[in-house]
């Protein structure tokens, strides 16, 4: 879901989940930071480069910062909801309105918990 929301600004849904489908079939989505611009290409297409909010240098900005938190966005967890949210927040193509909306599904999808009211705030 991470990349899926970083690169679902201004693109196509399906042609965004096409991309993040290829990308985690082709690749340890956990490394995507070791993988060479070029390979990215292969598996995406070559229109991908030139992609309306520069898709391949999002994939490539924010997989090298998620790498500092083993390459697992469940790892941006804070304690609170707000902190989570502002910790999603600086990633590239990500400001406070898409992160929330991530952290929801996260947590809507049984993949990211926080276990009391007061971790909302």
């Amino acid at each position: 879901m991470f990349y899926e929301y970083s690169l679902d600004s201004m693109r196509k849904a399906d042609e965004v989940y096409s991309n993040v489908r290829k990308l985690s079939s082709s690749f340890d989505l956990t490394k995507l930071h070791k993988v060479s611009r070029r390979d990215l290409i292969d598996v995406l297409g070559l229109k991908i480069e030139a992609a309306m909010g520069n898709p391949l240098h999002t994939l490539m900005s924010n997989s090298k910062q998620l790498a500092n938190y083993g390459g697992d966005p469940r790892n941006l967890r804070k304690t609170t909801v707000k902190q989570t949210r502002d910790e999603v927040a600086n990633f590239y193509q990500f400001g406070k309105q898409k992160a929330a909306l991530l952290i929801k599904n996260l947590v809507r999808f049984g993949i990211l918990g926080f276990s009391r009211v007061f971790d909302l705030y």
